[in-house]
């Protein structure tokens, strides 16, 4: 079963920006990626997975990241300011 994922990132080294990017190209069977530091993502890899897997990359660096299924337009995780976590529950989203 593919999920669809949006993933943002941002306030990262170039260097890990890239390798994120690199390794979304190659572990998704679809990608698009409108903005530096977010795609569109198809993939087989379950949400978990990939929130774990970028969680590490961002918090080293303090960056930020959000990563929202939007397979079922509801679920979103990641880390962002608190503000950001508002905004997102004032919209009906289900955040965690």
């Amino acid at each position: 079963m593919h999920s669809h994922l949006l993933i943002n990132i941002s306030s990262v080294p170039e260097s890990v920006m890239d390798g994120i990017g690199k390794k979304i190209q190659q572990d998704s069977n679809a990608w698009f990626s409108y903005f530096p530091g977010q795609w569109l993502v198809c993939s087989t890899i379950p949400f978990d997975t990939w929130l774990a897997w970028l969680t590490v990359r961002v918090q080293q660096h303090k960056g930020s990241l959000m990563v929202l299924d939007v397979s079922h337009q509801a679920r979103v995780s990641g880390v962002l300011p608190a503000k950001g976590w508002d905004w997102l529950r004032q919209h009906h989203f289900t955040v965690g």
